[in-house]
């Protein structure tokens, strides 16, 4: 890595990187072809590994302090899922230093798949069945994705002055074959459109600009492969969002 490139923080949701989901070795890693697309673009990335069965405080501490070495180089981060969670506490009661935070089908007002979850006494309900659960998953990274844990953390956490948010939600069909079926069916039924975890009211709270992707599964929004994703790549997305983080922050 070398100063004068821009820095980008890839900051990943619940299960972690590099995980294999239900014994399929072709899940290699988290963020599919996101780091090497950002690198091509002149960004400088790093990937933190925070604690998949930590809380929201657990991994934000974890991910404030990987980057304190890096926190002069005023970073930008880039979180999928319950990593924007992470990134927006670290931010504002941790005080981790960063230009920006843009957020990928992360719900700060919470999911109905966990609170469904929580009402079911366990972890298999989350997602659909999808991960394997008691490997990836924990009671408290599940409540932490509560509508009502997120409520409580809205309360508390506010937006830094001087750091740049946005937010991206996904939205997709609940009948395009692929696992996204049922829990996008459970989630449409509460809050509306939704990429299958994540609503779009959720995704995209009304105090950030933002915008929606069409067509795509939470896990597609990374360019997982069929069946968790459709296996088209996001990777052109993910630069695009970086360099309007880059733009915004330098004008």
């Amino acid at each position: 890595m070398t100063d004068d490139r821009p820095l980008v923080v890839l900051v990943h949701g619940v299960i972690g990187n590099g995980c294999q989901l239900a014994g399929r070795a072709d899940v290699a890693k988290y963020w599919s072809d996101v780091p090497g697309a950002l690198r091509d673009a002149g960004f400088d990335v790093l990937v933190p590994d925070l604690p998949h069965k930590g809380s929201v405080r657990d991994r934000a501490s974890s991910l404030t302090s990987f980057l304190g070495p890096y926190g002069d180089r005023g970073p930008h981060l880039l979180a999928h899922s319950m990593g924007g969670l992470d990134s927006r506490y670290a931010l504002t009661i941790l005080g981790m230093p960063a230009r920006s935070l843009t957020t990928v089908g992360t719900p700060p007002w919470g999911s109905p798949l966990a609170e469904l979850s929580a009402a079911a006494g366990g972890l298999a309900v989350f997602v659909g069945g999808l991960f394997p659960a008691h490997q990836w998953l924990s009671d408290a990274a599940v409540h932490a994705l509560t509508p009502s844990a997120c409520a409580l953390v809205n309360a508390a956490v506010k937006d830094v002055p001087g750091v740049d948010y946005y937010a991206v939600a996904g939205v997709h069909e609940p009948d395009d074959g692929l696992l996204w079926t049922l829990p996008t069916r459970l989630v449409g039924a509460r809050e509306g459109p939704n990429d299958g975890l994540v609503s779009e009211r959720s995704a995209r709270p009304e105090w950030w600009p933002g915008e929606t992707w069409p067509d795509v599964s939470h896990a597609g929004e990374l360019g997982w492969p069929v069946p968790f994703g459709d296996g088209n790549s996001r990777a052109s997305e993910w630069v695009r969002l970086a360099k309007r983080a880059l733009v915004a922050t330098t004008s």
